[in-house]
């Protein structure tokens, strides 16, 4: 199994939620997700930041480096 987990600088992801269409998150859930993500979530996998890539980028990212570095090891045993 890969796990990637990206998480963009606090300020970039509240200028991405401004700049988009709909609304994914309020001022709230940007400061609290990011906190649970960087203080409470095991690090497992790669974890990316996106802060300067677009989704392009980072999905290129992702797919280039996944198999290597994003593996999670076998918890069957």
């Amino acid at each position: 199994m890969t796990s990637p987990a990206t998480g963009p600088a606090r300020a970039r992801a509240a200028d991405r939620e401004r700049n988009r269409g709909k609304t994914a998150y309020g001022p709230w859930a940007i400061e609290h997700l990011d906190t649970v993500l960087r203080h409470d979530t095991p690090r497992l996998g790669l974890w990316l930041d996106t802060s300067s890539q677009t989704p392009a980028e980072t999905a290129d990212e992702i797919l280039s480096r996944a198999w290597d570095e994003a593996r999670v090891p076998d918890q069957a045993s």
